[in-house]
C-alpha cells in the first residue's frame, strides 16, 4: 500500500476550483465544503481524476445540520429537507462521487474516534483484494457545535473532537 497524496483542510484551498458548481456549493454546509474539498485536493495532487473506491470518517457526522433539522421538527416549522440530506453520515462521500463520477465502492465510517481508524483499516483490505491497480481516497471530516461540545463535555469517556478534515489518496 502507497501513499499517494495528504491533505488536511485550510483556508489556503481554492473551494470554488475544487468544487465547480456553484449550486452544489451553496447547498453544502461546512463540514461537507471541507472534506469535499480536501478529498478532491488530495486527488488533484496525485493526478488521479477518479479513485476507485472512496471511504469517509466522521466520528459524530453532520452535527449542525442534524440539529438544524432536528430543530425545525421540535419547532413545528416546516422542514427544508436541505439539512436533513446534509446531515447523513455519507453525504462527502457521495458528493465526491457524484463530482469525479465514481462509482465504486463507497463506505462511510461513524464511529466515534475509531472511525478514522476503521476507514483506513477498510482501505488496506480493499486495496490488498484488489485484483487490478486501484487508489482508495480516504476522507476524515469532523465539526462541532456548541450544543455538541455541551453534551460530550457532560459524559463520562466522552470523545474529544476537533472541527478538521483531512484526506489521504492510498494505491496498491
Amino acid at each position: 500500500m502507497t501513499e499517494l497524496s495528504v491533505v488536511e483542510f485550510s483556508d489556503a484551498l481554492d473551494i470554488k476550483s475544487l468544487i465547480p458548481d456553484a449550486n452544489m456549493r451553496r447547498r453544502m454546509s461546512a463540514i461537507v465544503k471541507s472534506g469535499v474539498a480536501c478529498g478532491m485536493e488530495c486527488l488533484r495532487r496525485a493526478g488521479i481524476e477518479k479513485p476507485t473506491a472512496i471511504i469517509t470518517a466522521t466520528a459524530l457526522g453532520c452535527i449542525a445540520d442534524s440539529e438544524k433539522f432536528l430543530r425545525n421538527v421540535v419547532d413545528d416549522v416546516q422542514p427544508s429537507p436541505t439539512p436533513f440530506i446534509q446531515s447523513t453520515f455519507n453525504t462527502i462521500g457521495s458528493q465526491i462521487a457524484i463530482i469525479t463520477g465514481c462509482n465504486g465502492y463507497n463506505m462511510t465510517y461513524v464511529n466515534r474516534t475509531n472511525s478514522l481508524d476503521d476507514a483506513l483499516l477498510d482501505a488496506r483490505l480493499y486495496l490488498n483484494e484488489a485484483t487490478e491497480k486501484s487508489t482508495v481516497l480516504v476522507v476524515y471530516a469532523e465539526e462541532t457545535t456548541p450544543t455538541s461540545e455541551y453534551v460530550l463535555s457532560h459524559l463520562p469517556n466522552a470523545c474529544n473532537l476537533t472541527a478538521r478534515a483531512k484526506a489521504i489518496l492510498l494505491a496498491n
